[in-house]
């Protein structure tokens, strides 16, 4: 028994001393060895989220309380926007990126809620509400009412040169850069500054279309004269993942390859966000935020975009450019367009596919399933959309992603990311730019008069990444 005894103590001990080293190290030795600001530019809490399941766990816990937003409210830190130091963005309580937006508010700052527009707003969808049968909605294009009602002129100066705001902002959740790319953007290393910045809005499970890009029209060679870089935007998985979402009383089901590919991880959740880590690490081109990366959650993402590029890209980048990742891009017309226009020109250029008359989708009102794109009339009450782009690609000069990012802060959040971007352009006064070059499906004699953008399954046939060129001339 001594022998047994002799034997299972020092296991026993050896097994505790483990358990208490993995959690020390979990909790305390990763971000210990840092300063803060060391600890945001190395992405130190993402790594120490994905060390091990329940780490990651205790993150989604962490970034996901309720009472984050109420901190946050009671901060003394505040600044303009963009910030003109790097830890005015820091956030709170953990060291990462917080892009929501921390301006200066007076004393008695109105709640959007009490607004007498808001209320106006509400009586409004109230009384549609109870005529649903007979109005899809307001046939009205004047879409001031939509909450916020304000002089955005005056919130975007405000905001921009640190003046207190005399109303606070309708949509300005927590929005964490779990982790930043270090060959883009980096807060912490200025480099050179690129002529172009290209985003991808990728999904966390797609790194199939991520190697994609990487393989075609990310190559460097076939980049000459000027000077790109690429970001693929993601959320994060979240645990127990399902493709049924409630809203209101209305049920949504998704279907798409988000769906699929959630279900493939259902079981190993964990091992594939510690793969989406190591792809971030070995590549340094993805942003992961902190929002659940479904499609319901798409204008966050935008939103998330919009003030990540204002923030944090050097204010020399005049342009950005948007793009699905099902769309691949034509190298030689984007440079071609890009040198066509100056400076000046891209930095308040706006071009994409317009979409100018789209009718709003209401949900199922017999408790049947409802289409994805359908909104309620509290989410938006018009029967028709303002000008939008449809997201497959886009492009958007600097000072415009700069006053769409404050926007977005002061205009309340609906689900479909193509018809948000439309209302905040509406709300800045900005009409849509519709681009020829730019279409839902472009061919090779498309390409050869200037497309920019052409989908997966049409650019394998006809263009040879190599070269960058097509296959065959179609003149």
């Amino acid at each position: 028994m001594l022998l047994i005894w002799s034997v299972l103590i020092p296991i026993v001990c050896l097994w505790t001393a483990g358990i208490i080293f993995i959690w020390s190290f979990d909790n305390n030795i990763s971000l210990n060895n840092y300063s803060l600001f060391d600890s945001v530019c190395e992405n130190v809490y993402f790594k120490q989220c994905t060390q091990s399941r329940r780490s990651w766990l205790k993150c989604i816990n962490n970034i996901n309380r309720p009472n984050r937003q109420q901190r946050r409210n009671h901060t003394t830190l505040t600044s303009n926007w963009p910030p003109s130091t790097i830890p005015g963005l820091f956030d709170d309580e953990f060291p990462v990126i917080n892009l929501a937006l921390r301006i200066p508010f007076t004393k008695n700052a109105e709640n959007p809620f009490d607004s007498p527009y808001y209320r106006k707003y509400l009586h409004f969808t109230t009384r549609i509400e109870d005529n649903m049968m007979r109005s899809p909605g307001l046939w009205s294009s004047g879409y001031n009412l939509f909450p916020q009602t304000l002089d955005f002129d005056k919130v975007i100066y405000n905001a921009a040169n640190g003046f207190p705001s005399t109303t606070l902002p309708i949509n300005n959740p927590d929005i964490l850069a779990l982790r930043l790319p270090k060959s883009i953007c980096n807060p912490c290393v200025r480099e050179r500054a690129p002529d172009l910045i290209v985003v991808i809005k990728s999904c966390s499970y797609c790194s199939d279309e991520r190697d994609h890009a990487r393989n075609t029209f990310m190559q460097r060679h076939l980049w000459s004269n000027i000077t790109v870089q690429f970001v693929f935007v993601v959320g994060i998985p979240y645990p127990n993942e399902s493709n049924m979402f409630t809203f209101g009383n209305n049920k949504f089901k998704l279907k798409d390859s988000w769906w699929r590919l959630s279900r493939k991880h259902d079981k190993d959740r964990w091992t594939f966000i510690k793969r989406l880590a190591m792809e971030a690490d070995f590549h340094e081109d993805i942003l992961i935020g902190s929002f659940h990366d479904t499609y319901f959650n798409l204008s966050t993402k935008l939103v998330f975009t919009f003030r990540w590029l204002s923030a944090l890209c050097p204010n020399t980048v005049p342009l950005f450019l948007f793009i699905d990742n099902d769309y691949d891009l034509v190298p030689w017309n984007v440079i071609k367009f890009y040198k066509n226009h100056t400076i000046d020109c891209l930095r308040d250029l706006t071009g994409g596919i317009r979409h100018k008359n789209s009718m709003v989708i209401r949900p199922s009102y017999d408790g049947n399933i409802s289409s994805i794109w359908a909104v309620m009339l509290k989410e938006f009450p018009w029967s028709r959309y303002p000008p939008y782009f449809y997201g497959a690609t886009y492009i958007l000069g600097s000072n415009i992603v700069k006053r769409l990012a404050i926007a977005s802060a002061f205009t309340q959040h609906i689900r479909i990311d193509d018809a948000y971007l439309g209302i905040l352009f509406n709300k800045l006064n900005i009409i849509p730019r519709n681009l020829d070059i730019i279409s839902l499906a472009s061919g090779g004699p498309d390409i050869e008069s200037g497309a920019i953008n052409v989908p997966h399954y049409i650019s394998k046939r006809i263009i040879d990444w190599k070269t960058g060129k097509l296959r065959f001339s179609h003149r």
